[in-house]
């Protein structure tokens, strides 16, 4: 589970960086405003998943032919007391030109927290 809070704002995402569960989302004060944000990104591979405080750092992989790395996603997510910045770095590692479909499921539902989290 990722947990990162500034001020009484903060989100409750799944090891994977996604929120898609009825105890996930993003908070403020006791509403919860986001049920699932959630990334797909062309099946790549999470590698590395580090957090402290307010801060997530991930970096997933897009495995070639060869089982190299073909391209990286490097993500960091900066909580804020207002939202969050979730920003995304693409990287071609190989020589070949490569494509990446990358979509965002968001859903919203303004539960009340312990409606959604103590049911």
């Amino acid at each position: 589970m990722v947990r990162l809070k500034e001020d009484e704002s903060y989100l409750c995402f799944g090891a994977d960086g996604s929120a898609s569960g009825e105890r996930e989302g993003v908070f403020r004060r006791d509403t919860r405003y986001l049920r699932t944000y959630r990334w797909s990104h062309g099946g790549a591979m999470s590698l590395l998943t580090a957090c402290a405080e307010n801060r997530l750092h991930q970096h997933f992989a897009m495995v070639g032919p060869d089982r190299g790395q073909a391209a990286a996603m490097l993500r960091t997510l900066v909580m804020r007391s207002d939202g969050f910045d979730d920003c995304w770095r693409f990287e071609n590692t190989s020589r070949v030109p490569r494509t990446i479909t990358v979509s965002l499921d968001v859903d919203g539902d303004f539960r009340d927290l312990f409606a959604s989290v103590f049911r």
